[in-house]
């Protein structure tokens, strides 16, 4: 598995504006990287949320399927990983994500998988995946 080091900055920005938009309830999905640079997210069919937790299905996601770690976020605004997210930290990817309330740039942590944080650089990115990213957060932004 290849060691991710950064968040591609538009792929950043859209998981916070899918967080805030989430609220109250939290948002999850999982994380995706190309040489080592975070730069995709995917929110898997039947995911269940509520305002204090969320469960992806696993199930319900392509076969072969490359991930290196999850997202979700926490509307309480605190991103501490709590005990469930501490278990499944450990068994999936490398790379975790917890986004905060109120989702700001600096409102998220990344954890390994020990529930240790570490450090992510946020790069720009100049592609066109990056412009389709770009195009959603606006669409959301509209929509609050």
């Amino acid at each position: 598995m290849t060691r991710v080091f950064a968040i591609a900055e538009s792929t950043l920005k859209m998981i916070l504006g899918v967080g805030k938009s989430a609220m109250p309830n939290e948002m999850i999905g999982l994380l995706r990287a190309e040489d080592g640079v975070i730069n995709d997210v995917v929110f898997a069919p039947g995911t269940v949320t509520s305002e204090v937790s969320s469960m992806v299905r696993i199930d319900q996601l392509p076969v072969g399927l490359k991930t290196v770690g999850s997202v979700h976020s926490h509307p309480s605004g605190n991103p501490t990983p709590s005990g469930a997210d501490r278990e499944m930290f450990s068994k999936k990817g490398k790379c975790h994500i917890i986004t905060a309330n109120p989702f700001e740039m600096n409102d998220w942590v990344a954890y390994n998988k020990k529930s240790e944080p570490i450090e992510l650089d946020v790069v720009e990115l100049s592609s066109k995946k990056d412009k389709l990213w770009e195009e959603e957060l606006e669409r959301i932004r509209k929509e609050l």
